[in-house]
């Protein structure tokens, strides 16, 4: 616990839309930071919605699931995971301090509203600004700008990047209320390979022995692997490996073999396997239209690869300074031209790849954020 006093007699509940079995960026996210709070003494309760074949209650290296009754993405699976959500929070108020943590700004967010309606503090974990952001899409949902509006009046709020703390502080919240916290990386599983560690993987795994860059993430349109796919036709020296799935692939496969690409694209599907398909490559790319700070990107960064973004939230934070190569989305002579360099330029790829690694690791290991999370919760549960 690297010296920190216990908070065992706080108790916070994670509210959070999908959890496992979903994968996804903030699952995983929450999935790994849950050890790391529970080791520094907080009593942890996801509250999640309904999935098919998941059990509604469970227990899992000391924190608490409790799943809603009604599973989906309907009004009525919406109505009830913020009813039965604010239900089990109520009854611990009156034994110990309670700390609400919404991962997300829509159902999540209204379940914080409710939190503090009752007197128990709440903060929200906003993923992304701007375009497809969190308070973007609130403001389409019904009564979302009233939503939006108290909550930046009665919530206290983690900023995953600066643009998501500029975009907070113009829509009302006031600074004291914010917490700079970004995303934190398991070091331990996401590191550098050397060549011959490299070279095992290719093999194991089906890979070229040229160069690689690799995709890792959701096949969904905001996530943009189609800008990757349609960049590559140019870049005759360079394989792609996609590694994840999503209502998109089957276009996405259909593109690349229009492109005269599909011999250069390797569709890997989801794979439990990630960190070694990190360490097998030359480079990462993240062509994603809206992000808050990718978990995909750390983890690239931390494994020390090359890394190619989009200018999207986060990614200027994370690849400025010479940590990588940043592109405009929609620009796509400039991804090919990216994309070339580094399939060209072994010594970038090397001196990239070795900034990056170095970066992340000062910066954002997960015991890094889960300290900064315990004093965000110590700091509301003790407000007067």
């Amino acid at each position: 616990m690297n010296g920190r006093v216990s908070s065992a007699d706080l108790s916070v509940y994670m509210a959070i839309q999908s959890f496992r079995p979903t994968v996804g960026g903030g699952e995983l996210q929450l999935e790994r930071l849950l050890p790391r709070l529970a080791r520094r003494g907080i009593a942890l309760t996801v509250l999640t919605r309904g999935f098919p074949g998941q059990p509604r209650r469970e227990r899992t290296d000391g924190v608490q699931v409790r799943r809603t009754a009604i599973s989906g993405r309907s009004a009525a699976a919406s109505i009830a995971f913020v009813g039965e959500s604010l239900l089990r929070v109520l009854p611990r108020t009156a034994s110990t301090r309670t700390v609400v943590h919404a991962h997300g700004a829509m159902s999540e967010g209204t379940i914080a509203l409710g939190a503090t309606a009752m007197g128990i503090p709440a903060i929200v974990t906003v993923f992304g600004a701007g375009w497809m952001g969190d308070f973007e899409r609130l403001a389409t949902k019904p009564g979302g700008r009233a939503r939006m509006q108290w909550l930046m009046r009665r919530a206290f709020f983690v900023a995953l990047s600066s643009e998501i703390r500029i975009e907070l502080e113009r829509l009302g919240a006031p600074p004291g209320r914010i917490f700079d916290i970004p995303n934190g990386v398991d070091e331990l599983v996401y590191r550098p390979s050397d060549a011959s560690e490299r070279s095992r993987l290719r093999q194991e795994l089906g890979l070229p022995a040229g160069a690689v860059g690799v995709y890792v993430g959701r096949l969904e349109h905001i996530k943009g692997a189609d800008r990757l796919v349609r960049a590559l036709a140019p870049v005759n020296d360079l394989t792609l490996v996609v590694v994840g799935d999503g209502t998109e692939r089957p276009a996405l496969e259909r593109l690349a073999a229009d492109l005269g690409v599909a011999g250069r694209t390797h569709f890997v599907g989801f794979s439990d396997r990630v960190p070694d398909y990190l360490r097998a490559a030359d480079a990462f790319f993240l062509a994603s239209r809206g992000e808050g700070m990718s978990n995909a990107l750390l983890e690239a960064m931390a494994s020390g690869l090359a890394c190619v973004a989009a200018e999207t939230s986060g990614v200027r934070e994370l690849l400025g300074g010479d940590r990588g190569l940043v592109v405009s989305g929609d620009d796509e002579a400039g991804w090919s031209l990216a994309l070339s360099r580094l399939a060209e330029d072994e010594e970038l790829r090397a001196r990239l790849g070795e900034s990056a690694a170095t970066f992340v690791r000062r910066r954002y290991s997960l015991d890094v954020t889960a300290d900064a999370l315990v004093d965000a919760y110590e700091h509301l549960a003790g407000r007067e």
